[in-house]
């Protein structure tokens, strides 16, 4: 890494279930802290929904629970893109179809 990209880098102090982080990144403090809040509320909300009290059990739930969101998000944004393409790829048909007649 040589010294612009250092430079770019942010350090943002965050707390995620009663512990203290300092994230070094690329993004802004805001997003930084955006990302941490949303990992401390899903970790809030499955230590009470289970009554887990180890913080390695919660964080790993978290973990596989926002991973499970992400895949379902993923999983939505190529089927969006597959009925993009065959509707792209049916206005161009039409259009090209439409050519033939001028």
């Amino acid at each position: 890494m040589d010294k612009m990209d250092k430079e770019k880098r942010n350090i943002t102090e965050v707390e995620i279930y009663k512990e203290s982080y300092k994230i070094v990144n690329d993004a802004s403090p805001k997003y930084t802290q955006s990302l941490a809040k949303y990992v401390d509320e899903k970790m809030k909300d499955i230590s009470q929904a289970t009554s887990t009290v180890s913080s390695l059990k919660v964080a790993v739930l978290a973990a596989l629970n926002i991973a499970d969101e992400l895949f379902k998000v993923k999983r939505e944004l190529k089927t969006e893109r597959e009925v993009i393409e065959k509707e792209t790829d049916s206005l161009y048909r039409l259009i090209q179809g439409n050519k033939n007649f001028d």
